[in-house]
């Protein structure tokens, strides 16, 4: 069915029915998140161990694994939904689109465990940020359909710019020492919740089943 067309009633009862598990998901994942960072983020803090190796804002910790997670989990969850609608006949088949983010995602999981935009260059990240307003564009004809699949995507967005403004100017932040060094925080944080908001995102689309 065009995505145009008037939906039928079992499509309303089905949105109705997910709707509920697709908002949950979203602010469960938020709080489990912010938990973690607060753990984390306020250890390096309350111990001053700011400049240590283990330090949230050097390389291989704990964050730059969860960061890799999320969008290792977004892009499987992106491939799986564009392969669930590809089997079901009669399927709108718009999502096709979630097949190439779903790879892009991948390959940023990847990137953030094998360091691969540390070793190329800040350019690597404005790629990703280009890469993230096409997917937008891409996207839109899905997302606009589930508010909160589309707000969070968003904001992921929009935290993924602030990491990137960080990273840019702020190269040498982490090497620097406090209170400098506190930028190469905020950079650390608005990638985690980016990334995080990206799978949330990709959470809350597939547990909503976009209709027919």
């Amino acid at each position: 069915m065009d995505c145009s067309s008037s939906p039928t009633p079992d499509d309303g009862k089905q949105a109705t029915t997910a709707a509920p598990a697709g908002t949950v998901i979203v602010p469960i994942g938020l709080i489990l998140g912010a938990t973690v960072l607060l753990m984390l983020v306020g250890w390096d803090l309350a111990t001053g161990k700011t400049d240590d190796s283990q330090s949230v804002i050097h390389q291989n910790n704990a964050i730059n694994w969860l960061t890799a997670t999320c969008l290792i989990g977004a892009g499987y969850l992106a491939a799986a939904i564009d392969i669930r609608h590809r089997r079901r006949p009669g399927t709108d088949q718009s999502t096709w689109v979630l097949l190439p983010v779903g790879v892009g995602f991948l390959f940023g999981g990847c990137d953030e465990v094998f360091e691969i935009h540390e070793q190329f260059g800040s350019w690597v990240l404005g790629a990703y940020l280009a890469g993230a307003c096409v997917s937008l564009i891409w996207l839109l004809p899905v997302l606009s359909r589930y508010r909160v699949p589309l707000l969070s995507f968003l904001a992921g967005m929009v935290s993924f710019a602030m990491a990137f403004a960080c990273e840019v100017l702020f190269q040498t932040a982490a090497d620097v020492g406090p209170p400098l060094s506190y930028i190469a925080y905020v950079e650390e944080i608005a990638e985690f919740t980016a990334c995080l908001l990206f799978f949330l995102s990709m959470a809350a689309l597939y547990a909503s089943k976009p209709p027919r």
